[in-house]
């Protein structure tokens, strides 16, 4: 019996570890770094801080911590809320 909930707590302290963000420090949204995107619709930056382009109507947005992108002013990200995972839309505010 205490191997088993041992071999459990490893497998939970594992799986932890497993789904957790971690960045690598960065210096931001430089103007440097935006000059070598040309985004359409503003910069933004990413859960690790690196510049982005922020998303525009019907382009995709969301996903685990953000990372598939943010939407850009006016717009929001229809996802379901539920799903941590999740992608979604960019949509204008109403």
């Amino acid at each position: 019996m205490k191997l088993l909930l041992c071999l459990s707590l490893c497998l939970a302290l594992c799986l932890v570890g497993v789904t957790g963000l971690r960045c690598i420090q960065d210096v931001g949204c430089t103007p440097e770094e935006q000059a070598g995107l040309n985004c359409r619709f503003g910069y933004l930056p990413d859960p690790c801080n690196k510049c982005r382009c922020a998303k525009g109507p019907g382009e995709v947005c969301g996903g685990p911590w953000g990372f598939s992108g943010k939407c850009a002013k006016g717009l929001v990200c229809d996802k379901d809320p539920e799903d941590f995972n999740a992608d979604g839309t960019c949509r204008h505010v109403f």
